[in-house]
């Protein structure tokens, strides 16, 4: 019975045990259920479009505030946003010091679609459960995190649900431009250095906008920790991505910090349900669901290696799901595997060591030091705020801290811990280079100095000085002397951001010496005080200072010692004043004029350069000289003040109020030939001086700054003797040395900043106006950083840059210091690009509106009216305009036609446009031309005058996207194509072609435009000349985007379109010019052109700015010289493009190509007369063009075959002739000593004799007696035909004598005498005489005659 009762009791126990689990687990299922379905309200179990995905950001930052705000990091190719959302406290405000940064990317590929989802969750997840979850909390406060879901949203777009395996170009994959996103990165094998070291064309070219713009991201922002979420596997993957081998698989890319790495790929694996598997997709088998990216697959140029070495974030790239784009029932699930992991890997960002690098004197953070693991080849640098994050498994280590212009710090024993970061602050002491020996001072004697002198000094100088010096040369004179110019800088060799630069500039006359040498004393006094002197130290490091001792050393090096007041050397080589040689506001120079190479240097060199204050140092008075130097009267005496003319008065007094004497204003002492030239005995109030007032000078080169560049320049005469003896050179430099430091202080006044736009990122060209200064804006550098010199007041100042919207505040201009003000630009949509870019019009017509008018004939405008009214445009604008003419042989000279070039540096191209190409230098890149051709069939052509006319007066307003266009292309006008021809109404056209029009084809086959328009008034669009193609197929794509833009624009002619015979021809001629027709109206009058321009305005700029788009080259050889080429463009991928049919371009005179191309990749093929050809594939994105360097090798084949193999293959048929003859003469040696041994055997030697009369040989027997020889010789005398001669003669093999040539004795005299053959004639006649004795005298003359040898 108890037994009974037990197993009652048990099983009543179990009963109980199952109705509770099966209870729980139905409860459990409910919850979850609930939970998977909706989180908070939103739906999780579906995929969201990416309109989708901005409506849950903005949903979540209207309802959480504090800890939410969204962003944009830039556009995909379609213009989608590529939107993050930043969740952290106060996120509003500016990152906390010390908060460090992370960030989540998904989607980088389109069709893997599960990180993109999951990331959104997380976003939701996070935002709702802040303050109601610790540990969610904690992560929020004490980290700056960012989600990025989709970094490929065009992709995802095109992808579709259900494709797990989608790889090809339709899957989404890749991006609208079909590339890879992550193989698009810089590789860091391919390229070394950060991106602020390395080239920037280099790091940027061919990248695609959404790569551009996470790099820019990336290297912007003071990341630690990321990770890339991917899908098609399940495993985490860290760097390196690839190796030098590049092998497919199975080679380990092992990185500096490869075991804190695997750490990272642990924490997530391990917190997946899954992944630490490691098998869970087929064909997988990762041990603990972790690998080396470049042991799994070799990819080069991936994401997560371009975090690690171009920044200081650690990257890894976590594969989430075996299929890349599952059923959205599966993300449920997904979400809930990946949730924790999720958590675990954000917090990781809080291992290692963090803190700050200050300076220890002054407690100012230290930006750019190097926080260095002894041991790890790697480093982390400080931000601008001076922090530093180094991520660091648990241990103790070794750091070094190291920082220019600091002693390096090494730290022992630094305790790294696994639940918080070892904080650790670094306070570094100031080292002062090159310090404090006075070995390595640099002295210089007073005195004069030579080229040569000159240019041993500046060289000892930067080597005694690496650290704070950089000597380099912006070109060379006329005679070859190069313009050096000597940098002094805390940093020499690079811009830093917020650093203003400075200049001076002397010796511009060659007999003006004193500035010269005061250059060169500064310099010294620059370099043996920094460290020693605190104010130099200071100016040094806060300032990047620009000496030039000499701009004129060819007029130096003939100007004359103690020359007072002369001229001779004040001129270059070819005697120009090189202070009359620059561009002039009111007085440009004529179209045949041209610069001299010291001027185009000089401002080649002042306008790559951010150039904030400058002087130009002369001699021959004693005054501080100040813009402008004319005025358009061309008259002295009459002042001509700039708009910031009181800021510099008050530049040119501190000048003078720091020398001794020259704020006296007192006249130099005139010497006799002062007096007559009228010009020492004049007094300055105050040492100081308008330029023009003091004597009309045009073509000066401080106006042409103030005009041309952010600079700021006076020009001050430091001495009344221009060459004075070298004696009082010390008497000089005391003079002005105090005036030369004060100077360049005022440098660190007005207003400084930044212009940036929301993400951070700068804007460079971006233009900062002074209300009151209208005549004067400066533009942002590459880095957005500006100066702007202001007195001290209050201002109301203006930031305005092209496609943002413009941002004004007031501000407070300090006396002691610079105003910082930074300017942050919100982006603008291009509709609203559009709106803004036109200017308000209460007349304000609309294309649609444009009435139908009959036809109108309208007065010719006369050529010189015309040519008269473009000079007067010029004038306006000196600095954007040229003009100049097109002629051919056969047109009248009074009837030329002219050409207006609008844009940036105009004035430089103008003068240069005559000039040769210098061999061997290749300069920056031409911008794109566009060229527009008024008057071509002669219809309406004076409307089209006025209207081209209304276009300058547009492009040379100060409109941002007028600036824009003249930035970016530079525009070529033809106001009439055939200035000889009456004007017609509009519906006149001409086939026939002229002189004039022969000319202008002749002009665009040599000057090679990029896009070539031709205005026509009888109907309104855009029609393309091209008849297939690629540029058919680009012009197409124009003509749409054109159409779409003027959208209510209907075509008021019904008839056909007559086609323009010349413009025809020209499209042909031009393969690398995109040519269309440009319809404006119906037949308008000349008055009304203001309102078609109005009405056309915006989508004519928009089209002008397209020709940006393509492939801009040079081609050079590999020493640099520009190669006259012919460039071959084919679509790599043909199926973009109907027609395959290839485009051939040829360069310019300089090398230079330039080729409109839709979006796309093409095989570009390069050949060049005498070189290699060479082929390279380019991408053209969307907006601009892709940029390229070709350098050639010399061909070295000869007929065809390598230059090596032909001079081994004549080598070796040389050799083998010499070793055939060498081989005869051996063979002919050897078979004459063989017959000369066989001859020795009979015991007997011939030799033969030759009788002169019968010309047969006489052979004697050397064995005989002189009785038988003379017996012999005497039966010759009368039996010359005797057999056994004959035989021997013929060689008979019955003789036993043998024919051979007579060597060693003759017979001589019965006494056995023997002579040999080379005996003299007189040894013979000695030796014939002494035996004429006993031998009658007519033998005794045959025997003579026979015993002469052979000749």
């Amino acid at each position: 019975m108890r037994v009974i009762y037990f197993n009652l009791h048990i099983w009543f126990l179990w009963f109980l045990w199952f109705l509770s689990s099966v209870t729980s687990s139905f409860s459990l299922i409910s919850n979850n259920s609930s939970n998977l379905t909706q989180w908070n309200g939103v739906e999780i179990n579906k995929y969201r479009s990416h309109e989708d995905l901005i409506s849950v950001f903005e949903t979540l930052e209207r309802d959480f505030p504090f800890i939410a705000k969204r962003g944009t990091i830039g556009k995909s190719v379609q213009g989608r946003d590529l939107v993050f959302l930043r969740i952290t406290a106060n996120a509003s405000a500016p990152r906390p010091i010390g908060r460090p940064m992370f960030k989540y990317v998904g989607n980088m590929h389109g069709n893997e679609a599960v990180g993109r989802e999951v990331l959104i969750a997380l976003a939701e997840h996070l935002a709702h459960n802040y303050e109601k979850d610790v540990e969610v909390t904690k992560l929020i406060e004490s980290t700056d995190i960012y989600i990025l879901p989709s970094l490929n949203p065009d992709g995802f777009a095109k992808a579709k649900e259900g494709d797990c395996y989608g790889s090809n170009s339709f899957s989404g994959r890749e991006n609208a431009n079909n590339v890879d996103l992550n193989r698009n990165f810089p590789d860091r094998l391919e390229i070394k250095g950060s991106p602020k070291n390395v080239d920037e064309e280099l790091f940027i070219k061919g990248r695609e906008p959404e790569t551009l713009a996470i790099m820019l991201w990336i290297v912007n922002n003071p990341f630690v920790l990321s990770a890339n979420l991917h899908g098609g596997s399940v495993v985490a993957s860290y760097p390196f991505d690839d190796t030098v081998l590049h092998h497919e698989c199975c080679v380990e890319g092992k990185a500096p910090d490869d075991t804190f790495f695997k750490h990272l790929a642990r924490v997530y694996a391990s917190n997946h349900p899954e992944m630490h598997k490691g098998n869970l997709c087929e064909g997988d088998n990762f041990k603990e669901g972790i690998t080396n990216g470049a042991f799994w697959y070799d990819v080069p140029g991936g994401m997560q290696d371009f975090n690690y070495v171009f920044s200081n974030c650690f990257e890894i790239t976590v594969e989430l799901s075996c299929c890349k784009y599952p059923n959205a029932s599966n993300l449920q699930m997904e979400w809930q595997g990946n949730r924790q992991s999720l958590i675990r890997y954000m917090q990781a960002i809080h291992l290692g060591v963090k803190g700050l690098v200050t300076d220890q004197q002054t407690n100012e953070a230290i930006p750019r030091a190097r926080v260095t693991v002894v041991g790890v080849e790697y480093d982390v640098k400080t931000t601008n705020n001076g922090e530093y994050w180094r991520l660091l498994l648990p241990g103790n280590y070794s750091l070094q801290v190291s920082a220019f212009g600091y002693q390096d710090v090494e730290i022992h024993n630094v305790s790294v811990v696994e639940d918080a970061p070892t904080i650790l602050n670094i306070r570094m002491i100031r080292a002062i280079p090159d310090l404090p020996d006075t070995d390595s001072k640099v002295y210089l004697e007073f005195g004069h100095h030579n080229y040569t002198e000159m240019e041993t000094l500046l060289k000892k100088i930067t080597e005694a000085f690496p650290t704070i010096t950089r000597l380099y040369t912006i070109g060379q004179s006329i005679q070859g002397r190069e313009l050096y110019v000597l940098e002094i800088s805390d940093n020499p060799g690079q811009h830093e951001p917020g650093e203003p630069e400075f200049k001076y500039i002397a010796n511009m006359h060659g007999n003006e010496v004193v500035g010269r040498e005061l250059v060169l004393n500064l310099a010294i006094v620059l370099i043996n005080g920094y460290g020693r002197d605190a104010r130099i130290t200071k100016l040094i490091d806060s300032t990047r200072i620009h000496l030039m001792p000499s701009m004129n050393p060819d007029g130096y090096e003939i100007a004359l010692e103690g020359d007072e007041n002369g001229g001779y050397g004040r001129g270059n080589a070819n005697q120009v004043d090189l202070n009359r040689d620059f561009p002039d506001q009111y007085f440009p120079k004529d179209d045949n004029a041209s610069f001299q190479p010291e001027t185009l240097a000089v401002m080649n060199w002042s306008q790559s350069i951010p150039f904030v204050l400058s002087a130009n140092l002369h001699g021959g008075s004693l005054v501080a000289n100040y813009p402008f130097d004319d005025n358009p009267q061309g008259k002295s005496k009459v002042d001509s003040p700039s708009p910031d003319d009181a800021l510099f008065r008050k530049l040119a007094k501190t000048y003078s109020y720091a020398h001794p004497t020259m704020h006296l204003g007192k006249s130099c002492h005139p010497s006799f030939a002062g007096r007559l030239l009228g010009v020492l005995d004049e007094t300055f109030k105050d040492g100081i001086t308008n330029g023009a007032y003091w004597y009309s000078v045009s073509g000066g080169m401080q106006d042409w700054n103030y005009v041309h560049t952010n600079d700021m320049e006076i020009t001050v005469e430091v001495s009344c003797f221009k060459y004075p003896m070298a004696k009082d050179m010390k008497n000089y430099w005391e003079l002005n040395r105090q005036s030369l430091l004060e100077y360049i202080e005022q440098i660190h006044h007005g207003l400084k900043g930044f212009v940036l736009d929301t993400n951070g990122f700068p804007i460079f060209n971006a233009s900062i106006a002074v209300a009151g200064f209208e005549g004067k804006n400066v533009r942002s550098y590459t880095h957005g950083d500006y100066w702007r010199l202001l007195l001290p007041g209050e201002y109301h100042v203006t930031a305005n840059a092209s496609g943002f919207q413009s941002l004004s505040k007031t501000v407070n201009v300090p006396s002691d210091r610079a105003g910082v003000v930074n300017f942050t630009l919100q982006r603008v949509n291009v509709g609203e690009m559009i709106r803004l870019s036109i200017p308000p019009s209460p007349e304000k017509i609309k294309s649609s509106t444009i009435a139908v008018l009959p036809p109108t004939k309208v007065v010719q405008l006369p050529p010189v009216e015309l040519e008269s009214l473009l000079k007067k445009k010029v004038k306006q604008a000196p600095n954007l305009l040229c003009l100049y003419s097109v002629k051919s042989p056969e047109q009248q000279s009074e009837k030329p036609v002219w050409v207006l070039e609008i844009g940036d540096g105009a004035a430089a191209n103008c003068a240069t446009r005559k000039q040769p190409i210098q061999m061997g230098t290749v300069t920056k890149l031409h911008q794109p031309k566009v060229l527009v051709v008024n008057g071509i069939d002669r219809a309406a052509v004076a409307s089209g005058r006025t209207f081209l006319l209304s276009l300058v007066d547009a492009l040379i307003s100060s409109d941002s996207d007028a600036l824009s266009v003249i930035k970016s292309v530079s525009m070529h006008l033809i106001f009439d194509a055939d200035p000889s021809a009456a004007d017609e109404d509009c519906a006149a056209t001409s086939s026939t072609k002229t002189d004039a029009e022969e000319a202008i084809i002749q002009f665009v086959q040599r000057e090679k435009f990029t896009m070539i328009l031709t205005p026509e008034f009888q109907w309104i669009g855009l029609v393309e000349s091209s008849l297939s193609g690629l540029k058919q197929f680009r012009e197409k794509q124009l003509v749409e985007t054109y159409h779409h833009q003027m959208q209510g624009a209907s075509d008021c002619s019904p008839g056909e379109r007559r086609s323009s015979t010349v413009l025809n021809h020209i499209s042909e001629i031009s393969n690398g010019s995109i040519t269309f027709r440009l319809g404006l109206s119906c037949c308008a009058k000349s008055d009304q052109t203001n309102a078609i321009l109005t009405s056309h305005r915006a989508t004519l700029f928009q089209l002008f700015l397209t020709a940006r788009q393509g492939i801009a080259g040079v081609v050079t050889s590999q020493f640099g010289q520009p190669l006259a080429a012919i460039v071959k463009v084919t679509a790599a991928r043909r199926a973009m493009i109907s027609s395959a049919d290839s485009l051939v371009v040829t360069t310019t005179r300089d090398g230079q190509f330039w080729i409109a191309l839709a979006r796309g990749e093409y095989a570009i093929e390069i050949l060049s007369s005498d070189y290699v050809k060479k082929t390279k594939v380019v991408t053209v994105s969307d907006g601009g063009a892709s940029q390229i360097v070709i350098q050639l090798s010399r061909d070295q084949r000869v007929g065809g075959l390598p230059r090596m193999v032909f001079v081994i293959l004549v080598g070796s048929l040389l050799l083998s002739l010499l070793t055939i003859v060498l081989c005869c003469c051996s063979c002919y040696e050897k078979r004459k000593t063989q017959r000369k041994k066989k001859s020795s055997q009979w015991g007997f030697q011939l030799l033969q004799q030759t009788d002169r009369e019968n010309m047969a040989p006489v052979l004697i027997d050397s064995s005989s007696s002189d009785e038988e020889l003379f017996v012999q010789h005497s039966q010759h005398q009368h039996f010359k035909m005797r057999p056994p001669i004959r035989a021997v003669q013929e060689g008979s093999g019955n003789s036993p004598f043998r024919p051979i040539r007579p060597k060693g004795k003759v017979l001589g005299a019965r006494l056995g005498q023997y002579r040999d053959d080379t005996s003299s004639s007189d040894e013979l006649e000695d030796f014939n005489s002494a035996t004429s004795s006993s031998l009658e005298e007519e033998q005794l003359v045959d025997l003579r005659k026979s015993s002469r040898p052979a000749m």
